[in-house]
């Protein structure tokens, strides 16, 4: 995991580190937590199911669970917009939840 420190252009290399190092994966912020989902073993370029969700408050890693099988392929995002747009009010019950298609 590397932070960029906006004072000294470069990254710094923070203590933790991926339980399972990837490329072209997913992620996103929620509140004070990094998910990074998916991708792939930068080893062996395999498809990961792998989860791992940072605390961005203690650079931890805190959780690691896997996608079951059936969801492997499927891509996820939490619907933000603005809720008082009256043409998106059928579609409010989903905002700020998950979404997975």
């Amino acid at each position: 995991i590397d932070q960029r420190n906006n004072v000294e252009p470069q990254w710094k290399e923070l203590k933790y580190q991926l339980q399972y190092p990837r490329i072209d994966c997913g992620y996103f912020q929620l509140d004070r937590y990094l998910y990074i989902i998916g991708g792939h073993n930068s080893d062996n370029q395999e498809s990961t199911k792998m989860i791992e969700r940072i605390n961005l408050d203690s650079f931890q890693i805190e959780d690691v669970f896997q996608l079951e099988k059936e969801l492997a392929t499927v891509d996820c995002c939490i619907v933000q917009t603005n809720k008082y747009n009256n043409s998106l009010l059928p579609l409010a019950e989903y905002l700020d939840k998950w979404v997975v298609w």
